[in-house]
């Protein structure tokens, strides 16, 4: 599970959770290198802060997309919830694997509900559904 915030308390948070379910941690504080890193590592989740003060949280799905990133992806921010339903639409019809969005702060349960869903959920890259034709 690679965690990419620059909160460290947040970092630590995810990663105790993490840990919990059964991931591996790594973590980035900035968006440099990122890319290379999740090309490199190729993580099973993706847990990812929109907004940081080196990288736009969009840009980054945008870049995700066209590499074929196959991790689930986690969408957090403390910001306003639209950027968070606006991300999830726009990472989902770039194919990207979104298995969840979470409003800061975090509340732990959900986040170990979605990280454990994550973990049960078949690696599949498949077209957009709704997600009432999910349930």
């Amino acid at each position: 599970m690679l965690i990419v915030d620059d909160d460290a308390p947040v970092v630590t948070f995810l990663a105790d959770i993490g840990e919990s379910c059964g991931y591996e941690i790594m973590s980035a504080n900035t968006g440099d290198g990122l890319l290379d890193r999740v090309l490199e590592t190729g993580p099973d989740v993706i847990v990812l802060d929109l907004v940081m003060p080196d990288f736009d949280g969009i840009e980054v799905l945008r870049e995700f997309s066209t590499h074929d990133i196959q991790s689930r992806i986690l969408l957090i921010s403390g910001f306003d919830p639209a950027l968070l339903d606006g991300s999830q639409m726009l990472a989902r019809a770039w194919k990207l694997n979104v298995t969840g969005t979470m409003q800061k702060p975090l509340d732990p349960d959900a986040v170990r509900e979605c990280l454990m869903e994550g973990a049960r959920a078949p690696l599949i890259q498949t077209k957009w559904k709704s997600d009432k034709a999910e349930s």
